[in-house]
């Protein structure tokens, strides 16, 4: 999504199947964006399933805008390195992040 001045809100991520394995291949990564609704997805992914980002370190505290009010409910993570991940890229900061009812079945350790 980006780190922009243009904060992203309200996007609706529904009934998605994401497979993406190979380095890096994160499935959905919001960043820098407000009123988020992941639901009834399915991640099979190579990295993390939803990665949570607002920017890297001196661009991220520049821009200054946090992801917030994210959703994610009723998601199947099959594969990868995190179900919900937070904190490798949010110099921007994060809040008001809520996960229920979802199955991660990721055998990685």
């Amino acid at each position: 999504m980006g780190n922009s001045s243009v904060t992203v809100t309200n996007v609706i991520v529904r009934n998605v199947e994401i497979i993406s394995h190979g380095p890096n291949n994160d499935g959905c990564d919001p960043e820098s964006c407000r009123d988020i609704l992941i639901e009834g997805c399915i991640f099979d992914t190579g990295d993390d399933c939803i990665a949570i980002k607002s920017g890297r370190n001196n661009d991220g505290r520049r821009v200054g805008v946090p992801s917030e009010n994210l959703v994610i409910r009723r998601c199947v993570m099959r594969d990868g390195h995190g179900g919900v991940t937070i904190g490798s890229e949010i110099s921007g900061g994060c809040r008001n992040v809520f996960v229920e009812n979802c199955r991660m079945d990721s055998v990685k350790s």
